[in-house]
């Protein structure tokens, strides 16, 4: 996964897998996203 992983604006809701442990600053900057649900184990976001 990486920069533009989640351009669609029809994406609502994220679930990130625990053994994600790092996002791009910008991945999330499409403001359709409403909800993200993040694991305690994701150490940088």
């Amino acid at each position: 996964m990486g920069i533009g992983a989640f351009e669609s604006n029809a994406l609502t809701s994220v679930e990130i897998p625990n053994s994600i442990t790092w996002l791009p600053s910008d991945v999330f900057a499409n403001n359709q996203i409403t909800s993200l649900i993040v694991p305690n184990n994701v150490t940088d976001i």
